[in-house]
């Protein structure tokens, strides 16, 4: 027996204390260091571009077809997309069963690529990126100095050197660059030039691309090979403008130079941009592998950008705007420090409930099973983080029970006069499974937890492994290391002192055990003590306010503006001005990065970066000072901010845990009609702007942009020997530019870009002005005409050509801003943003009633949906409760193979479903809302709370053995025990033997109970307001189910009996 060998080895139990403390610490030292969990990469976006093209266009065109090729991959949970002018994006969501998503995004690249053709001509082939779903472990910016003047060239390639360094880090991953305004070479030609060229901005693009130069072969030398080039210019729009072009129809050339401007600039248009202190700036977001230690490589990164700095011009700097160590170092100061004082306030217990002998054995069982855990988590690549500490939090309460027992049952056989070693090994054969069984059940009401799939359960599975590992390592010690440690320590039998015995209960045992005494000759107090608080609590739970996760507690807040889809970046960077000022007037506000264009980096794990290509969005991410009122701050930002941007829409926000969403509430109306489409949802924002708690509504068709429509007359456009299609396209290069390669520039490669200049004119007039030209030849004046016919209908032809405002007339209309579907189905979206500080569930349950007594007017077209928190939220619910009925299931045949009775095991089954009440009770008498983190610590409740019942059962069926048998001579050391059954070793005599059982179960009950409640008592303090449902619904739950074991449980089974005891 292992125990009996470690007994006689004391060096050996010695050497596996040793080992396990080494193993533990060097397993923490190597461990990654995250500040949350990584969740798995199951969402991706689709992206492809069609410039010219409306949104119905694209839709009909590029969207429809590229959800149809996604329609045959069964592992595709949703499939969302949103179509705009020019452009197209199609986010896809895979199933939450889906552990390895890498296997099924390759294959939906290979589909995209296979099938890329099928699009039409012009379009951009789709590209597929993947969200990594976890923050960046760095976000920089290079600033210029306060007294530098920025160079946008240089500025730029300092951001792309500097990125490559990065890159060279170990553990480095990957390198976003954020506000990279790119850089071009502009060639600028105005139509009269063109018009007396007799050329068009595609054949300059075409000629330029064919000048770039080619290598001119090798050469041998002397036995080497020599490569042979035409040396390039220093200054590549030198070499440009340098360019002859051949006009339309002759053989002579002129010089670029001489009728175009040349000039090297910044991408036009401008796309995206980073304001970091009122200057324009690069950010450079940096991620690391999931198995990195953020802090190491921290230390490295500081390193490579001191250097970047020292060898810089001086110019510039690199300030960082987001470091994830700084976060990762002050969350596990905080945790440990938790630990700490859990750690301490356990052993202040232990030490006052069972002396101070037991006490240093079980202090020396916490170390152990925390490095234990540790091991654990490295064998199962689980890093550290705030789940898997708070998961040891969690367990730290429950994981001493089991050493509390052995410790009490084989001090109790030393007290008796056993000598040691058959103290030991009797407790331990007694204890041995019926520890187990008891674990067994603790185990089963976290496994949901641990297997819960999808985001919800990546998040919080973690928490669940923790407490697994803990419960199953604290079985091991207590009966492997814990009894031999208890000898070695010894027991002084003689004195039963405060210091050696613990406290002594003795003035309050008379009137406990009158209660007793009293609930055991009228079973049916006990039973109405025992459902009295649980139905209360479910009473309470139907007036409790709902949400999925609360807000997070990092000092950081998150603004988003947007304006009409039509404006410009310029537009945005106005707004943006003004909008600074005002929330840097908040003494609370410390730090404001704007990023225009696009979203932000990710510089929190469930802020996805949702816009790009969005020159009318721009989000910031801002630093307010710590133990800020962050609710305070976000509604009086949101009312100054609301009360001054009138040509915008500005949401400040705080930060969220769980998994993403868009808004807390969101309405979905489906349909095929875009029209009424559009008209539902302008009634349903009304209705949501009429809620007192809402600042903003959004709705999906609630936007349009301005478009120049030109009705051609086809008659006339015969004449030029153009197609519509080749009209669209002469149209396009004319307003858009054509693309005239590519040209390498000190080892970048820099485009050029041909266009027409329109600056001096209106663009009415600008496009009449423009002449047309066939695709093959230029068409004289006139011809194919008939004289007078074509004078009266307005078509002017020019000495080569046509006027393109001679072949219709141009209108202004609106179009729709963008057209979203989902699941293949169009729909508007419409969403509502609320103050801060109020929850979703509440508004959502009072727009869902308004809805349902409104007349909107659906037709059989029409469907509403709800999404937003609601949608996540009963999601993440049916997913965890998905396993319990299989889990319940094994549960209660452990109980029925542990207590051998099917009564007891219904006994400790009804008040596993009771003590489910003490969850709501407690969370309404705190002032907390009903949330996943309280729905997690009920489903760990019930296997917690079980315990004590199953002590006090177990108490009572070894005690009926013990009479049967007692006039048999064969006496209780061979008797089936559990781990209540320890401290009822002398044996009661009639009548009070019912009352001595459960009084001598009471001792070790209140320990460990107290050790559980006091445990969380971190959790609840410190924990901002994430874990404090969590921590009272366990220690609520325990207390309660601590009532139930002493006088609930007993009094169910003497009913079940059918006797009663009379004292």
């Amino acid at each position: 027996m292992i125990t009996r060998y470690l007994y006689q080895n004391p060096r050996i139990v010695w050497l596996i204390v040793a080992t396990m403390l080494i193993a533990g610490v060097s397993s923490l030292a190597v461990m990654p260091r995250l500040e949350d969990p990584v969740l798995k990469r199951r969402v991706a976006v689709i992206t492809a571009s069609l410039h010219g093209a409306s949104p119905a266009e694209i839709e009909s065109s590029v969207t429809i077809p590229i959800e149809q090729w996604l329609n045959e991959f069964s592992e595709i949970k949703q499939v969302r997309s949103n179509t705009r002018a020019n452009f197209a994006s199609v986010v896809v969501e895979l199933k939450d069963r889906i552990n390895d998503p890498v296997n099924v995004w390759s294959s939906i690249k290979s589909k995209l690529r296979d099938n890329a053709g099928q699009l039409p001509e012009g379009s951009s082939e789709p590209e597929l990126t993947i969200f990594p779903l976890k923050a960046f472990a760095a976000i920089l910016a290079i600033i210029p100095n306060s007294d530098g003047v920025n160079q946008p060239f240089q500025h730029r390639r300092l951001a792309r050197e500097l990125r490559q360094r990065i890159l060279d880090l170990d553990a480095t991953e990957s390198v976003a660059l954020y506000g990279d305004w790119g850089e071009e070479i502009a060639v600028s030609v105005n139509p009269e030039s063109l018009a007396s060229l007799g050329t068009s901005v595609g054949a300059i693009a075409q000629q330029i691309a064919e000048s770039q130069t080619v290598p001119a072969g090798d050469a041998d030398h002397e036995g080497m090979q020599i490569m042979v080039e035409v040396r390039e210019p220093d200054q590549l729009a030198e070499q440009i403008e340098n360019i002859p072009i051949r006009s339309s129809g002759s053989s002579e050339s002129i010089r670029l130079a001489e009728f175009a401007r040349v000039a090297k600039n910044p991408t036009t248009p401008q796309s995206t941009a980073v304001i970091v202190n009122g200057k324009d700036s690069i950010a450079l977001g940096v991620m690391v592998n999931n198995d990195a230690r953020v802090d190491i490589w921290d230390e490295a990164l500081a390193q490579v950008v001191s250097r970047f700095e020292t060898e810089s011009t001086g110019e510039y700097a690199v300030v960082p705007l987001f470091k994830q160590s700084d976060l990762i170092h002050q969350r596990m100061v905080n945790l440990m420090g938790s630990l700490a004082i859990s750690t301490g306030a356990l052993v202040v217990i232990v030490a006052l409930m069972m002396g101070w002998r037991c006490m240093i054995v079980i202090a020396v069982s916490l170390p152990l099973s925390a490095c234990a855990v540790v091991c654990g988590l490295r064998l199962l690549s689980i890093p550290i983080h705030q789940m898997s500490i708070t998961g040891l939090i969690v367990a730290l309460g429950l994981l001493i029970d089991n050493a509390v027992v052995i410790v009490e049952e084989v001090r109790a056989r030393l007290f008796a006069g056993k000598k040691p070693l058959v103290a030991m090994l009797s407790a331990v054969r007694q204890l041995r499974m019926p520890l187990m069984g008891s674990t067994v059940t603790t185990i089963l009401a976290f496994v949901p937890i641990a297997t819960m799939p999808g985001p919800s359960g990546e998040f919080v599975g973690s928490l669940a492994v923790s407490v697994i590992l803990a419960i199953a390592s604290s079985l091991v010690l207590a009966i492997t290391i814990i009894p031999p440690l208890v000898i070695g320590l010894g027991v002084n039998v003689r004195q039963q002192s405060l210091i050696e015995y613990g406290i002594r209960f003795s003035p309050f045992v008379k009137f406990y055990r009158r209660t007793l005494q009293t609930t055991f000759r009228w079973p049916m107090l006990g039973v109405l003590l025992g459902v009295a608080l649980p139905l209360a609590g479910l009473y309470c739970a139907q007036r409790l306010e709902k949400e999925f996760f609360p807000a997070s507690d990092r000092a950081q807040i998150q603004v988003e503006l947007e304006l009409s889809v039509s404006a410009t970046l310029e537009s945005v960077r106005g707004v943006t001005d003004q909008v600074v000022p005002i929330i840097a007037a908040d003494e609370r506000v410390e730090n404001q990065y704007w990023f225009l264009g696009e979203s932000a980096p990710t510089f929190f794990y469930n802020v996805v970066p949702s816009r790009r290509n969005s020159p009318y969005y721009a989000q910031a991410f801002i630093d307010v000072k710590p133990d800020s009122d962050i609710n305070g701050l976000v509604n009086r930002l949101q009312a100054k901010l609301d009360a001054s941007i009138l040509n915008a829409r500005v949401l400040v926000r705080k930060l969220a845990q769980g998994p993403p969403f868009d808004a807390p509430v969101e309405v979905r109306v489906f349909g095929d009609d875009l029209g009424q489409l559009k008209k539902l949802g302008n009634q349903i924002r009304a209705m949501m702007s009429e809620n007192e708690y809402v600042t903003h509504t959004r709705s999906d068709l609630g936007s349009t942009i301005p478009k120049l429509s030109l009705d051609v007359n086809e008659g006339l456009l015969q004449q030029t020997r153009l197609t519509q299609k080749e009209l669209s396209k002469f149209l396009y290069v004319n307003l858009m530019g054509a693309r005239a390669g590519t040209f390498f520039d000190r080892g970048v490669q820099v485009p050029v870009h041909v266009r027409v200049d329109h600056s001096n004119r209106r663009i009415i007039e600008s496009l009449a002005a423009i002449e047309i030209r066939s695709s093959n030849q230029a068409i004289p004046a006139g011809r194919g005409l008939h004289g007078n016919d074509a004078a009266n209908k307005g078509f002017k032809p020019t000495g080569s050509g046509y006027l393109l405002g001679s072949l219709g007339e141009f209108q202004l209309v609106s179009d729709v801003g963008a057209i979203t579907r989902i699941g293949g189905q169009r729909v508007n979206e419409v969403k509502a943003y609320l103050k801060a500080g109020v929850l979703p569930s509440e508004v959502t349950d009072g727009i869902r009633e308004t809805l349902q007594q409104s007349e909107l007017g659906l037709t059989g077209q029409n469907r509403i949906e709800f999404g937003g928190e609601t949608e996540k939220r009963t999601q993440a619910i049916e997913t965890l409760v998905a396993n319990g009925v299989v889990l319940f299931s094994i549960m209660l045949l452990t109980l029925v193979t542990v207590l051998g009775s099917f009564r007891s095991a219904f006994v400790i089954a009804s008040v596993g479903g009771l003590v489910v009440g003490m969850g709501p009770l407690a969370l309404y008498v705190f002032g907390y809302p009903f949330g996943f983190m309280a729905i997690v610590g009920t489903m760990g409740l019930v296997g917690i709370a079980i315990n004590d019942s199953i002590v006090v059962l177990a108490a009572i069926n070894v005690n009926d053995k013990r009479r049967q048998t007692r006039l048999a001579g064969d006496v209780g050391e061979n008797a089936s025990l559990t781990a209540a059954a320890v401290s009822c070793d002398a044996e009661p005599e009639q009548p009070q033997e019912l009352e001595d059982v459960v009084i001598g179960c009471t001792r070790h009950i209140l320990t460990t109970t107290l050790t559980t409640m006091i445990g969380f008592l971190p959790l609840v303090i410190y924990g901002g307001q994430f874990w404090p449902p969590l921590a009272i619904v366990i220690s609520a739950g325990v207390g309660g189910a601590t009532l139930m074991a002493l006088y609930f449980a007993p009094a169910v089974d003497l009913l079940l009996k059918g006797k009663s005891r009379v004292a």
